[in-house]
């Protein structure tokens, strides 16, 4: 039996396992034997070359006290190698985390009232003492309210949070459709909310033109509204903006597809989104599309 120990390459793994062989080159015949290396021994790429030659890897973690980055480089690569041979001591890592909501993975027992979309359902325009659509119609409905919103986002985020929300049979469905011309775009350190007729980056404007954005936006209403549909919940898709007529032609050739024409009478006291009528008018149509229809 072949046994690989990944170390601090600056612990000295011999004062718990004499037996142990340093590995520092990947040429090295490997015989039945206990060995350990580091990854500043061997890089990542030198040691996939070899791993097939050990039966099993184990983490040894100690003398990662004052090497953070090293140590969550070595943890990663563990992680890694356990999808390709039997390892032990590891720390698993945590996926990527796709939503930044506070409230998208609160589980309720209860029926909810879920709403995802950008600034026109945040509420952005009204006072503290002004309620969103949201709101008046889970008052309405008797239901407890999940915002999640978020001033400037794109599909993309809505659509993460959607398919992470614990959403259950019981629940109402409210989601607003928001710019094709949004994305969320990774900078290498974070995901930023990207308004593509803003942006400076002439390389974003090149590769996604409207052609491109219109399909990845269908796209991604398509992935959200399947998921949603498995939950059982009853739902509304809809946009609250002055959207154009080709895009609610594509829009309505989902059921769950309801535009609320008309309800826009007033503005907020920023002077570009809905004021307080609006948002009452709006959750006042949801509330007899929903008693309405099957939705």
């Amino acid at each position: 039996m072949t046994k690989l120990y990944l170390i601090h390459p600056e612990f000295n793994f011999n004062k718990i396992n004499k037996k142990s062989i340093l590995l520092t080159e990947t040429n090295t015949d490997i015989v039945d034997a206990e060995y350990h290396t580091s990854l500043g021994d061997l890089s990542p790429n030198e040691l996939l070359k070899i791993i097939n030659k050990f039966d099993s890897v184990e983490f040894v973690n100690k003398g990662f006290e004052n090497d953070a980055l090293l140590q969550k480089e070595t943890e990663q690569f563990i992680n890694f190698l356990r999808t390709i041979k039997p390892t032990t001591g590891l720390v698993s890592n945590e996926p990527l985390s796709f939503t930044d909501h506070p409230l998208v993975n609160l589980a309720s027992s209860d029926p909810v009232l879920w709403v995802f979309g950008c600034s026109h359902s945040h509420g952005v325009g009204l006072t503290d003492k002004q309620d969103t659509y949201g709101r008046i119609l889970a008052n309405e409905l008797s239901l407890e309210l999940r915002l999640i919103t978020k001033p400037g986002s794109s599909l993309h985020w809505s659509l993460r949070h959607l398919i992470n929300a614990p959403i259950k049979k019981s629940d109402i469905v409210i989601w607003q459709l928001t710019s094709p011309l949004r994305l969320s775009y990774f900078n290498g350190k974070h995901v930023e909310e990207i308004a593509l007729s803003q942006s400076k980056n002439r390389h974003l404007i090149e590769v996604y033109n409207n052609f491109q954005c219109y399909f990845m936006h269908f796209s991604l209403i398509n992935i959200g509204v399947q998921c949603v549909k498995q939950t059982g919940a009853k739902f509304i898709l809809t946009s609250v903006d002055a959207t154009d007529y080709q895009l609610q032609l594509e829009y309505s050739k989902y059921n769950e597809y309801y535009f609320a024409n008309g309800f826009g009478v007033d503005l907020g006291t920023d002077n570009m989104h809905f004021g307080p009528l609006s948002h009452k008018n709006l959750a006042f149509s949801l509330l007899n599309r929903i008693q309405s229809t099957d939705v």
